[in-house]
């Protein structure tokens, strides 16, 4: 099942990411639907839940940048078309299934809102980097920044507007950035690995978060709410996810060798959509483990417990995952294979 090349001609590195950003997303899905715990009741789950979702939508957005890339018609509607394919036919398909057998009484997208929100900063992208093929590179920035900060002030307000659950445009006002920064980074590269390479910056990314989230959660709890929280949530998540970035970039070396953790590790960052779509299925609800864990505050048996069913899940949701895949069709439409390649198209 695990047939891969860790000397392909993919980043490796990008693909670890994100399988450490899925894996982090089960094992808080585990505390909070299984064990019904608070998403930031230990320092673990705390930063996790800072991070997790802000990487996955950086490393979309740097994925998302191609250089040299010529806007036609004809190319702005392939990639639209293939990113709905990709993103929001198994959206719709397993929020359906779930709805179906009465899992989770969710309204859609409910839990699948990530690839739903996935498809709509491409959208945004796509469409404002086609209706600016022709000026300055400059100018497209701007006016995506400017997009980005609109969405991002105005987010609360868009919770009024008629469907904006099911369009998402909370959560797509409150990543958008994450998404933004991995496609600036991406387009200006040469910049941006000599930030990442100079130790003073780079360790002020680290700090700057780090010390945010134990002055709020820690022993003096920061009194924080409304706008100001966002902001503050959305820098330690982009800064975050810049430094894990630049901790797995600079050791990419590593990950292009042929061993068993690297190729576990790219396997699992290859299956993240299929993860995503498929562990929702095998979520136990366990309360009462919840609530020892609640009165006890061990940690340390906490993390073992959750982390082991965590990889259970993994293991059930990839062997689910390579059941269906043995169809084309159903990798194509479930998981968003392409019929050129064994894996989902980036």
């Amino acid at each position: 099942m695990c047939n891969i090349n860790p000397l392909g001609d993919r980043m490796n590195y990008l693909d670890v990411l994100r399988g450490l950003s899925m894996l982090m997303v089960i094992y808080c899905h585990v505390r909070l639907f299984s064990f019904k715990l608070s998403p930031e009741s230990t320092p673990i789950s705390t930063f996790f839940n800072a991070v997790m979702v802000h990487m996955f939508f950086f490393i979309s957005g740097y994925l998302a940048y191609k250089k040299g890339r010529q806007w036609s018609v004809t190319i702005y509607g392939k990639e639209v078309f293939n990113k709905a394919v990709m993103l929001l036919i198994p959206t719709v398909v397993f929020w359906a299934i779930l709805v179906y057998f009465q899992l989770y009484p969710w309204g859609f997208p409910a839990g699948f809102w990530f690839t739903e929100v996935l498809f709509e900063m491409f959208f945004i992208y796509f469409t404002i980097a086609y209706l600016m093929n022709k000026c300055n590179p400059l100018a497209e920035d701007i006016v995506l920044i400017g997009l980005c900060m609109l969405m991002f002030v105005f987010s609360f307000k868009m919770t009024s507007i008629p469907f904006s659950s099911n369009l998402c445009l909370y959560q797509l006002g409150n990543y958008f950035g994450a998404f933004l920064l991995g496609l600036l980074c991406k387009k200006y590269n040469d910049l941006f690995v000599r930030f990442i390479s100079n130790k003073w910056l780079l360790t002020l990314t680290i700090i700057i978060p780090l010390a945010s989230l134990f002055l709020i959660y820690g022993p003096v709890k920061l009194p924080v709410t409304g706008l100001a929280w966002e902001m503050v949530r959305l820098i330690n998540g982009m800064t975050l996810s810049v430094a894990i970035f630049a901790l797995f970039r600079n050791n990419a070396d590593y990950w292009n060798r042929i061993g068993r953790l690297q190729k576990y590790a790219i396997f699992i960052g290859r299956r993240t959509l299929d993860l995503y779509m498929i562990h929702y299925f095998f979520l136990p609800t366990l309360p009462i483990l919840g609530n020892y864990f609640s009165n006890s505050q061990n940690y340390t048996i906490e993390f073992i417990v959750v982390a082991t069913l965590t990889m259970v899940i993994v293991g059930c949701s990839l062997a689910v995952s390579a059941f269906l895949r043995t169809s084309p069709i159903l990798a194509r439409y479930l998981f968003g294979v392409s019929s050129k390649s064994s894996t989902p198209a980036s």
